[in-house]
């Protein structure tokens, strides 16, 4: 047969090399809207952008395997590469720029953590979200000038009532106070804190150099005695005070391997037993038993914490409901048993009763001056909606809406310490819903309001 004459035959699909470049445009396209909306859910956390970076990177596997396919099997690796690469890079430039945890605040191992200082209008973050607030030289929400002899006329701690959680800076407690004719009043309110904190910062102011002619601690009888069964409160290590023997004990500075709110919940030491009922309180954020060396990946890091922890959440929801709630019994943050008779409370909280009046010892016992307790009724005392709500199911027979109020005011007064209780006030009020927030925090009303019964009250003493 003539040379000529001989065919050849092709096996497999012919090349449609417009075809096969369109795929690898639009995977280029597709990969490029899975990154971008992953930088999304990375600097704004919304899951729903988590849904758009899984559609996106799925729809541009299959284009690119078409692709691949089509004989693009080079240029569809050097796309997925690259791509890759723009995620991570950018991912972790991203993660680094973010706080780690609340925002506006920084670890301190001598009392957990702190705002920061010198902040002018900073965006703080709370609970339900962030409000501005500008802090002096000490992180505190203060702008009178310190007297140079460091002699407070008055000072008030507190936690984030008294920072002024979503208040204009007129409408925290320092400035209603002085509107209402009060002498100078210093603001060393700190989110989160508790008791444990109120002595140990007691302790930094005087060294410090200050000093107060009259010193008020505002009690938040939502979670300060909860959470003073904590040695991680809000996910976070904190030192603590317990008793040892009888013999009361102080943990010293703490560490922080991790930096950011993934320590669990913990009791202090000698409630320990009692763990297991915390486990569940807050799914995918305990690292007990994760090496601290992720830390010095924060991309690592960034997923374990928001990723990991949606997983746990999300099988224990599935497969471990029964235990999730079960778990959950002691819960810490403004819990229902607060309002019940105390023998009705929890084993660890009734367990941690002689503890809790050894730390209003220490507190009582401050280097600032003279200590008066003011106790902040928590929402649930004073709104009758919000009490039905957190009783639902309750026995009403076991329901004490004083019982924290009086466990509170008699370690105070054992150990020296006036205490005012504005809750009766509170609960008088033609429109006690207007004295909160929605989370629970008090409003401008509500502080106007605690505000004045603390001056009656001392006043007339």
């Amino acid at each position: 047969m003539p040379a000529n004459n001989i065919q050849t035959r092709r096996f497999g699909p012919s090349p449609a090399p417009a075809a096969s470049g369109q795929a690898v445009l639009v995977t280029h396209a597709l990969a490029a809207g899975a990154v971008a909306a992953w930088f999304g859910l990375v600097a704004r956390e919304a899951l729903w952008l988590a849904g758009v970076a899984a559609v996106a990177a799925l729809l541009a596997g299959v284009v690119g395997s078409l692709a691949v396919h089509q004989g693009r099997k080079r240029a569809v690796a050097i796309a997925a590469v690259a791509w890759a690469v723009v995620a991570l890079v950018g991912g972790h430039v991203l993660v680094t720029r973010q706080s780690d945890f609340w925002q506006g605040f920084h670890l301190d191992a001598e009392v957990g953590w702190y705002p920061i200082a010198n902040a002018d209008g900073f965006s703080f973050e709370g609970g339900e979200g962030r409000y501005a607030a500008t802090t002096d030289r000490f992180g505190h929400r203060n702008r009178l000038p310190y007297p140079a002899d460091g002699r407070l006329p008055v000072l008030v701690q507190g936690d984030s009532n008294i920072f002024g959680f979503n208040l204009a800076g007129d409408d925290t407690f320092c400035r209603r106070w002085m509107a209402r004719g009060g002498r100078d009043c210093f603001n060393a309110g700190v989110p989160g804190f508790g008791p444990h904190q109120y002595a140990l910062q007691d302790r930094i102011l005087a060294r410090q150099g200050l000093r107060a002619d009259r010193r008020l601690v505002v009690f938040n009888l939502a979670n300060d005695f909860s959470l003073a069964a904590l040695a991680t409160p809000y996910l976070l290590p904190r030192p603590y005070h317990y008793l040892d023997g009888g013999e009361p004990r102080e943990t010293g500075p703490v560490a922080h391997p991790f930096r950011r709110q993934v320590y669990g919940h913990h009791f202090i030491a000698p409630l320990a037993e009692y763990d297991h009922g915390l486990r569940t309180v807050t799914l995918g954020r305990d690292w007990a038993n994760v090496p601290s060396a992720i830390e010095s990946c924060p991309l690592a890091a960034y997923l374990l914490e928001k990723v990991g922890a949606r997983l746990v959440a999300a099988y224990v929801h599935a497969f471990g409901r029964d235990a999730e709630i079960r778990g959950k019994i002691f819960n810490p943050y403004n819990p229902a048993w607060q309002i019940q008779a105390v023998e009705h409370w929890p084993a660890p909280y009734r367990a941690f009763l002689p503890h809790f009046d050894a730390l209003i010892g220490r507190v009582a016992a401050g280097e600032m001056g003279p200590t008066t307790m003011v106790l902040m009724p928590m929402k649930e005392q004073v709104v009758p909606a919000a009490r039905r709500l957190l009783t639902a199911g309750m026995n009403a027979a076991t329901v004490d809406i004083g019982a924290l109020n009086r466990v509170v005011t008699a370690a105070a007064r054992k150990h020296g310490v006036t205490v005012i209780d504005p809750t009766p006030a509170f609960m008088r009020h033609p429109d006690p819903d207007s004295l909160y927030q929605r989370d629970g925090h008090l409003s401008a009303a509500g502080m106007d309001l605690l505000v004045g019964e603390t001056l009656t009250a001392l006043a007339a003493r």
